[in-house]
């Protein structure tokens, strides 16, 4: 009978006496074991190594060892112990085995296993006492995604897992949550719409503080996960949740000061309703085509009419002719240059002497 056992020796023609000596007083304890363990007839004539090395199991029942990964000479031991195995060991592909022989090491946080034997999973089950199956919610960092596995403990070592037939989704849903709450903006990620909302809550929080608006900026978010998280598990479902909406959920009541004080858009002369940008710590910003504000003869206010809005005049190339929170005193004292500048260069435009006065255009006037 074949006793897949690691014997390991110095060289070809000389054997370590000092691991003999190991290999000898593991005999005479499998020798022992043995008597008990294999008495019967019907024992002992079961095919294979499997009788010698489930006796093995029982001598050294709290050394065994999981492999940390396929083909992976290091392990985990029973207690939670790290060791590995010698390069000499021909327990190569056993995902559980004994340590029979174990070193300590002086130098190494891991000790070293001479002496390996194989164990299969279904030796460890047959004895109740140590074996427990129990359900774990745990949070797959690759999948991004909330899971209920049954864990399968030897003692304190788990030799292995699987997915949970009926996980509970309360349980799930506040997994997703804790880890969420470790990462919100890995969790959630913002379209449009929904950071422009928070550009708008966070420069009301700065120049309205008495609004008593919610904080919804780096980490704000956080305050939102737990009704978001309700019912689902994974961080790609939290994704597809419609930000925007809700965000003006959490806004309540305060949805109408946020839309008087800062609003998303503003009506022009022309009559197109024009996007403000909210920026970090300055104005809104309002990129509009000068055609579009003849006839406006002051710069429009935001926040109960306390904060001028920064005007982007943009000219018939879409670029910037002039940045200004005074359009008064622009009229007055630049727009006569820019409007020398850009009559020659953009004629279908209108360039009015008096911007005042003059019909504000979309788009240029079609020549007749």
């Amino acid at each position: 009978m074949l006793l897949r056992l690691d014997l390991i020796s110095t060289g070809a023609d000389r054997i370590d006496l000092d691991r003999l000596g190991a290999v000898t007083r593991a005999r005479n304890q499998l020798v022992e074991l043995a008597r008990r363990e294999l008495g019967s007839p019907a024992r002992r004539t079961v095919d294979g190594d499997g009788p010698l090395l489930r006796t093995l199991l029982a001598g050294y029942s709290d050394r065994v060892c999981r492999r940390r990964g396929p083909g992976s000479d290091r392990v985990v031991m029973v207690g939670g112990r790290g060791a590995r195995l010698s390069c000499d060991s021909v327990v190569r592909q056993a995902a559980l085995l004994v340590a029979v022989d174990l070193e300590d090491s002086r130098t190494e946080p891991e000790g070293l296993i001479r002496i390996a034997s194989a164990v299969e999973e279904a030796w460890l089950v047959e004895d109740t006492r140590w074996v427990v199956d129990e359900v774990v919610v745990q949070f797959d960092e690759e999948r991004e995604a909330a899971e209920a596995v049954v864990r399968r403990r030897y003692l304190d070592l788990v030799i292995g897992q699987h997915n949970a037939p009926s996980p509970d989704p309360d349980a799930l849903s506040q997994c997703l949550l804790d880890r969420a709450l470790a990462a919100p903006g890995r969790a959630l990620h913002p379209d449009d719409a929904a950071l422009g909302l928070i550009g708008r809550i966070e420069f009301l929080r700065r120049v309205m503080p008495q609004l008593g608006l919610p904080d919804l900026g780096e980490g704000g978010l956080a305050s939102l996960l737990p009704e978001l998280c309700r019912g689902r598990r994974s961080f790609a479902q939290l994704r597809q949740v419609d930000l925007a909406l809700a965000i003006r959920a959490l806004l309540g009541r305060s949805l109408a000061a946020l839309d008087r004080h800062a609003p998303e858009r503003l009506e022009v002369p022309s009559g197109s309703r024009v996007r403000l940008r909210y920026e970090t710590g300055g104005p809104p910003i309002l990129s509009v085509r000068l055609q579009e504000v003849f006839g406006l003869d002051r710069t429009p206010l935001v926040a109960g009419g306390t904060v001028p809005v920064k005007m982007e005049l943009l000219g018939p190339n879409m670029r910037p002719v002039q940045i200004t929170q005074d359009l008064e005193s622009f009229w007055r004292t630049t727009y006569p240059q820019v409007r020398k500048d850009l009559k020659g260069r953009y004629p279908k435009h209108a360039w009015p002497e008096d911007p005042h006065t003059a019909v504000p255009r979309r788009r240029p006037a079609r020549r007749r």
